[in-house]
Formats: structure tokens, sequence, C-alpha cells
């Protein structure tokens, strides 16, 4: 199965930048669209990654009771090679099976990787969260709050400032929270807040 899971790697290449390619098409044709439209193709361009990579493994794997079974193809060269003792143009050819389970590791330490940042900066984001100032003038909250009745945004949405950032951030979707530099909220005309 490593052999399985390093062709679908190599054919999720292809595939993935197919799948952008006609995606980037498709959004370029759309682009005078609603945007909910467009949400809506990328997201299935996205999509469509992972599952046709599912059904890519499951067409290269071949069981282990399967690969035990030759091809008639396979028996004739077997004999041929045995009766004249020639060396057919396959054999001479570059063995990429021998660089599957390779590939396989490649890719996990890539993903190994991308997890272990996707984890620091996850818990960055939440000691940023965590870590910040709620009492902000009462204008700055206010303020705040209509903008969200003139956008209908009906979920709560928290500011704070904070002293580890030098730019306002939005962090989160569940629970989202407006972070502000410190000082930031005092030194700012209510006007431009």
């Amino acid at each position: 199965w490593i052999e399985a899971i390093g062709w679908t790697l190599v054919h999720s290449l292809w595939q993935g930048l197919l799948i952008g390619a006609l995606a980037w098409i498709v959004l370029y044709a759309l682009r005078n669209f609603s945007s909910r439209i467009r949400y809506r193709v990328a997201f299935t361009a996205l999509l469509l990654i992972p599952v046709l990579a599912t059904v890519t493994f499951f067409r290269v794997y071949e069981s282990p009771v399967a690969q035990n079974t030759l091809p008639d193809g396979q028996l004739l060269y077997m004999y041929d090679h045995l009766v004249t003792g020639q060396i057919s143009p396959a054999e001479n050819s570059f063995n990429w099976m021998a660089l599957m389970p390779w590939v396989v590791v490649a890719w996990l330490a890539g993903a190994a990787f991308f997890l272990l940042r996707f984890a620091g900066g996850f818990i960055f984001v939440q000691r940023l969260r965590f870590g910040a100032h709620s009492k902000l003038p009462f204008h700055v909250q206010a303020n705040l709050n209509n903008w969200m009745r003139e956008l209908r945004i009906n979920s709560k949405v928290r500011i704070a400032e904070s002293a580890n950032i030098h730019a306002p951030v939005l962090i989160g979707y569940i629970r989202p929270i407006i972070l502000l530099p410190l000082g930031c909220a005092a030194g700012l005309p209510k006007e431009q807040l």
C-alpha cells in the first residue's frame, strides 16, 4: 500500500493543478457574479482534490492477493527472457516503484512540519486572544455595535487591546475578537475608530 500512497501523491499533483486551472477559468468567467456563487465554485474545487486523491488511491491500490498473480503479458515476457536471454528495454528503464517509499516519507515529513507550524500559530493566536485587555473607552464598543447593526452581523464580537501586536488584528470566526495595539483606542479620535 506504500506504493499506492506514493502514486496517489504523484497523481494528486497533476490533478490538483488541473482542478486549480479549471477553477481559475471558471472563477474568471464568473467574476461579475455574486461572491456566494464564486465561493461555492472555489469550495467545490477544493473539495474535489481530496475526493480525486481517494479515488486514485483505490484505483492504484492492488491487494496482496492480486499482486502475486502475473498477467499474461508478463508471463510471455518471462518466457521470452528465459529462452532468448535478451534484456528488454523495460529492464533498463528507471524503477519508479523503488522511489515510492521515499515519496511517502517526504510527504509525511512535509505534512508533519506544516502541522507543527499550524499548531504553533494556533497556540500563538490563543495567547494573543487570552492575553488581551478588554477595558476600552465606551465609545469604541458603541461604534463597533453600530457597525455590526449596519452590516447585519448578528454574532457577538469582542474588541480588546494587546501589547503583543503592532496593527489591528481580527481573530476567530465562531467567537471573533478584534485586537487593537495598546494605546490605539485612546490615541485616535472616535471618528477614525
